[in-house]
């Protein structure tokens, strides 16, 4: 059985404009808080950037797997040693 690996360039583009928008509004509403700190508003506003990145198309895309692989099959076996003394009267 064969794995389909999935990226987001298997996308519509409509597909990813439209979780690109849902998800700046959820970005844009957490940038309102008042008690984020320099940090926490810096990361944000790198997901923002890397967000246009994706719904551009722009991110890199990670290289698949090697084909050549084969499949590896485990024998696993599970034991339990009790020590009895008894005594019959």
């Amino acid at each position: 059985m064969a794995i389909k690996h999935f990226s987001y360039m298997d996308l519509t583009p409509e597909q990813r404009r439209k979780g690109a928008a849902d998800a700046r509004k959820r970005l844009s509403a957490m940038l309102a808080v008042p008690f984020l700190t320099p940090d926490q508003r810096d990361s944000i506003q790198g997901q923002l950037q890397n967000l246009d990145k994706w719904e551009r198309g722009d991110l890199p895309v990670a290289r698949k797997p090697a084909e050549t692989r084969q499949p590896v099959n485990h024998a696993v076996g599970v034991g339990e040693a009790v020590k009895l003394d008894a005594k019959v009267s």
